[in-house]
């Protein structure tokens, strides 16, 4: 289903200015949020989301918390309105006034006409809801993840953010009568060549991730001095890595580690092995080198269920994993890393070497077989650094990929070899910025 409390919430907090926020994968629906809400742009809601982030640090799931915690069917008669309990939105937002955006926000659908927007959009996000729909019908299991975790804490509902940045957040909600409502707001990020969002089985890790922090959070979150003191050692030796992923402590990063080995084995269950290896072999490139080790560990933990009839019984196992490979990070890094495909140089030339400009090779080459894809991004020198690419092939190793190219003579080109270029047996290139001209060759 698409949400209008995650869309009018976000929408605001874009307008704000907030750096999450600002990415939108679905353009069509991004040139209506334009095209209507331009000229509010000094609406006293906006500058109120500008407070709460400047002097409150209020962004990321905070919005989709304050989003959830608005009354639906008050909202479908156009007033803004916190539905009861209210608690979670208040915990989240700590000092912030949240009643004082609340109110801004309520004056700020009727200014702009929010309803009327929303109803004019929503062939668009008729169209996504459906295709989310089907995706999840197909893809989604979360009976294996009940039966994983022996429990059921919940209802899932999974939500496309039409604009919703780069972010995907898994927010809980308690309704009025106790149930717990529990969610995957899913950031578009793949249009199809006519606009409209696409999902693909890509999206089902982040889908998964997002529904498993609501059976692995609790556990953890009712010891933190326990986690904390058996995480420390393994979160000091990344620190820096996992900090700028957001991962701020070790209570995060040991909940973080769960999450992620219990979506590899649901892949494994559930899309096959080699999907499985992919996200390992993805998420120890992000730092999580112990995943293996967990994976094994909770592998163990699905196999003795008669000693572990739910995962609540397990917690002080993975306490005790985590207490004995801390001091050996620094080794499971390096180990990682050897396994990890390395650029050796590239070179670019013109078809006819006497030309100034005209068609031309940039030939990239790695120490071992590649899997025969491509994944370049922009620089710091910008879009206009990146080569006019018009097609791509590797040799018959796999070691040499020949990218073509419409090409200048002296002049600098730069782009980004991204990770999403691996290995044959699926282990990501560590990301780095190719500086390249005609004639010339780095390493």
């Amino acid at each position: 289903m698409v949400d209008q409390r995650i869309e009018l919430v976000n929408l605001v907090f874009r307008l704000a200015g907030n750096p999450e926020q600002q990415f939108c994968g679905y353009p069509a629906y991004l040139e209506a949020q334009n095209r209507w809400f331009g000229a509010y742009l000094e609406h006293s809601a906006i500058r109120t989301a500008q407070a709460a982030r400047s002097e409150h640090g209020i962004g990321y799931d905070a919005i989709d918390v304050l989003a959830l915690g608005l009354d639906r069917a008050e909202l479908a008669r156009g007033r803004v309105r916190l539905a009861s309990p209210d608690s979670q939105v208040r915990r989240r937002w700590g000092a912030a006034d949240v009643d004082g955006f609340v109110r801004e926000l309520d004056t700020f659908v009727r200014d702009s006409r929010f309803a009327a927007f929303w109803a004019e959009q929503s062939a668009l996000g008729e169209v996504v809801r459906q295709r989310m729909s089907d995706f999840v019908e197909r893809h989604v299991k979360v009976q294996w993840l009940v039966d994983f975790f022996g429990e059921n804490p919940g209802q899932f509902t999974v939500v496309p953010g039409l604009c919703h940045g780069t972010r995907n957040t898994g927010p809980r909600v308690v309704g009025a009568d106790g149930r717990e409502e529990y969610f995957a707001i899913l950031a578009i990020a793949r249009p199809d060549s006519s606009g409209v969002p696409r999902f693909s089985t890509d999206d089902l890790p982040v889908i998964v991730h997002e529904f498993v922090h609501s059976f692995v959070n609790p556990h953890l979150d009712a010891q933190p001095s326990a986690a904390t003191a058996a995480a420390s050692a393994a979160f000091e030796a990344t620190r820096s890595q996992l900090t700028a992923q957001a991962v701020q402590s070790e209570l995060t990063m040991l909940n973080e580690s769960l999450v992620r080995a219990a979506v590899v084995l649901y892949l494994a269950g559930n899309s096959g092995q080699s999907a499985a290896d992919r996200e390992l072999f993805a998420q120890q490139a992000l730092g999580f080198v112990w995943l293996p080790e967990l994976v094994q560990r909770l592998r163990l933990y699905s196999e003795s269920r008669t000693s572990f009839p739910a995962f609540s019984r397990f917690v002080p196992e993975v306490l005790s994993l985590f207490s004995e490979v801390g001091p050996r990070v620094p080794e499971l890094s390096r180990a990682f890393e050897a396994r990890r495909p390395r650029f050796l140089g590239v070179e670019a030339v013109l078809v006819n070497s006497a030309d100034s400009a005209g068609p031309g090779e940039i030939r990239l080459k790695f120490d071992r077989p590649m899997t025969r894809g491509i994944a370049l991004g922009v620089g710091p020198a910008g879009m206009t650094a990146v080569p006019r690419l018009t097609s791509y092939a590797w040799d018959s190793s796999a070691t040499e990929l020949k990218v073509r190219a419409h090409l200048e003579r002296g002049r600098d080109y730069q782009f980004v070899l991204l990770s999403a270029m691996t290995s044959a047996e699926g282990v990501p290139i560590a990301e780095r910025v190719v500086d390249v001209r005609v004639g010339s060759s780095e390493r």
